[in-house]
């Protein structure tokens, strides 16, 4: 009766041994697979990240360059106010000599007068629409940052929520954190 016991405690004890490389086997797989899931993850991030810098350097080139264009607006503008306000001077002086100035000579001069304010009115409403090119673009590198930004904490969320299970002999010694198959369950924070 001995005996049969006793091989009933090999035979249960290699069984033991047998579930055990199985299911040491079955862990390596699936870590081997978490990692390679990880690393893509990493990988994913790598890429969303170097994206996002390359938006903002564009987006960086893009306000440098409209401020650029805007300053040589503004500079174009200021000098078309001085040459206004030297034509209204010159406008008045004209005036008070009206009689000794011929009617030609002043309507050309009231001609002129009259393109340096379309010019001057056509410079000003390109300076609203490059302020409001500016605007735009400032707008859409905000959009796009912030879609990215939401892509990378969905795949930091995911990668910090994974579970790792770890395979030990004396798992069935701890009730609390061990499953059926005697696997210890360790949660990642």
């Amino acid at each position: 009766r001995q005996m049969c016991i006793r091989d009933r405690v090999l035979t249960a004890r290699r069984e033991y041994s047998s579930q055990m490389r199985d299911l040491s086997a079955k862990f390596e797989s699936e870590n081997k697979a978490y990692q390679l899931k990880n690393q893509k993850l990493q990988e994913l991030i790598s890429e969303l990240e170097d994206e996002n810098a390359s938006l903002k350097s564009k987006f960086d080139n893009d306000l440098r360059l409209s401020q650029t264009k805007e300053q040589l607006l503004q500079d174009q503008l200021n000098q078309l106010q001085q040459s206004y306000g030297q034509l209204g001077s010159e406008h008045e002086r004209l005036t008070k000599d009206f009689k000794e100035v011929s009617s030609n000579e002043l309507e050309e001069k009231n001609r002129i007068i009259s393109e340096l304010r379309t010019k001057l009115n056509s410079l000003e409403s390109n300076a609203g629409q490059k302020e409001d090119n500016v605007r735009n673009i400032r707008s859409n590198w905000e959009k796009e940052k912030a879609i990215l930004n939401q892509k990378i904490i969905f795949l930091e969320q995911q990668l910090n929520d994974s579970n790792c299970l770890l395979y030990t002999s004396d798992a069935a010694d701890d009730l609390l954190c061990v499953d059926l198959g005697g696997r210890r369950i360790i949660k990642k924070k």
